[in-house]
């Protein structure tokens, strides 16, 4: 049994790596995410944010951490399961647009989910997770989860939505 005082110390020890994080004076040592090809494991985006063209997320399991926010001008398909994981609990933890953006479709077959995003964007910019021109879930799961933004659709901005194998 630990004597009292250690257990207090662990306690108090804890906290302040909590606090640390969520303040991002710790970050973790992720490789970043370049592109989306052969993805599996985790992830980050850095803090300037990443542009890529087109994704497709194969039969994987990956997890993103978003230091910064995630933009595809083209299509984004999800075969697999990915998470995206902002760190948006607080306005000076924003990004300037939601967490993803998506300039094509987002076709989503199997799980994607995306929280702890704030979008504090000045010109009222939509979606808090999510901004997508148009959404195709076949059979897929699309999850937000603790999404806030300045503008509207706190969760999402969606241009059309099409559910197909219900």
């Amino acid at each position: 049994m630990w004597p009292r005082w250690a257990c207090v110390l662990a306690v108090a020890l804890a906290e302040r790596v909590h606090l640390a994080e969520q303040v991002g004076l710790l970050e973790e040592h992720l490789p970043e995410l370049k592109s989306c090809e052969d993805l599996s494991g985790d992830y980050q985006v850095p803090k300037e944010g990443l542009e890529l063209e087109t994704c497709t997320v194969g039969k994987a399991v990956v997890q993103v951490h978003l230091l910064g926010p995630l933009t595809v001008r083209g299509n984004v398909t999800v075969l697999g399961n990915i998470t995206f994981l902002g760190s948006g609990d607080s306005k000076s933890m924003s990004f300037q647009q939601a967490c993803v953006t998506i300039g094509g479709t987002l076709s989503v077959s199997g799980s994607m989910v995306i929280e702890n995003c704030w979008n504090n964007g000045a010109d009222r910019a939509h979606g808090g997770c999510l901004n997508a021109s148009d959404l195709v879930l076949e059979e897929g799961l699309l999850r937000l989860d603790t999404c806030k933004t300045a503008g509207l659709g706190g969760g999402a901005s969606i241009g059309t939505l099409l559910q197909r194998g219900w």
